[in-house]
């Protein structure tokens, strides 16, 4: 079985987008914590670790044909991405995966935004309950107003607050 390290690397991009930078790392044979993983792979790409400027948090994992994804988020500062690395994802026109039915709650399919969505509205819920990592990486980005603005909803889905 597989377990890979899925990372998306993310920062504000004014209003409701954001820009990242996706790595996925394949972890099955290390008997190494994720989050060490995560650590190793962060400082061999040059990513800043500053406490004040990025949080890492992991949001999800989802099983898929070959094993398990386990899913962080990393918030860092928009400049720490290079911009030829760089994709965009406008949350106005995200739209969210459905159930299966009540005893098959996974979507049928799983799509990059949908993930990536669900790992923003993880850290707004953080941010709304004043977790102090994640909290002053919003703050130091100037991205506390836009993690305020998603309205937790149910897994999967998510609306701006109005």
């Amino acid at each position: 079985m597989q377990v890979i390290l899925e990372l998306f690397i993310c920062a504000h991009d004014g209003d409701s987008r954001v820009c990242f930078q996706k790595h996925c790392l394949n972890v099955s044979q290390s008997t190494r914590d994720p989050d060490r993983e995560l650590g190793s792979f962060l400082e061999s790409m040059g990513f800043p670790l500053e406490l004040d400027k990025a949080c890492a948090h992991s949001t999800s994992w989802r099983y898929h044909d070959q094993g398990i994804v386990l899913t962080y988020l990393v918030w860092v500062g928009k400049e720490a991405i290079p911009l030829a690395a760089r994709e965009y994802l406008n949350l106005d026109g995200a739209d969210p995966p459905g159930s299966r039915g009540p005893f098959r709650p996974r979507p049928a399919r799983i799509e990059e935004e949908d993930v990536l969505v669900h790992g923003l509205r993880h850290l707004s819920h953080l941010v709304r309950n004043q977790d102090p990592f994640v909290t002053r990486a919003a703050e130091k980005t100037r991205a506390i107003h836009f993690f305020r603005s998603l309205t937790p909803v149910l897994a999967g889905q998510y609306w701006r607050a109005s």
